[in-house]
């Protein structure tokens, strides 16, 4: 996936049609990015189906006035994938 293809997964999930939000949408893109990055301490994998599908949850959370099920769900999704990424070192 690419960038703008992320954008574009990121879009549909949140159901937006215009390119009105792109600035903000891209913001609470690069935000997760960062905050999966911290999670694992390496690079975010943008071919990881998983933390592609995290982010979109991560702007479904913070997008306009927010989704507090949708935080919820993110931080669950974070951990989750804290802890594969542990479980691969220790491999």
């Amino acid at each position: 996936m690419t960038d703008t293809e992320l954008l574009t997964f990121v879009k549909n999930s949140l159901r937006v049609i215009t390119s009105t939000f792109d600035a903000e949408i891209n913001a609470l893109i690069d935000a997760a990015k960062l905050d999966i990055t911290q999670a694992t301490d390496e690079e975010f994998d943008i071919t990881d189906a998983v933390q592609c599908n995290a982010v979109a949850v991560y702007c479904q959370a913070y997008f306009g006035y927010g989704d507090e099920k949708a935080v919820t769900r993110y931080q669950q999704m974070l951990q989750s994938i804290g802890l594969r990424h542990i479980k691969e070192i220790d491999a």
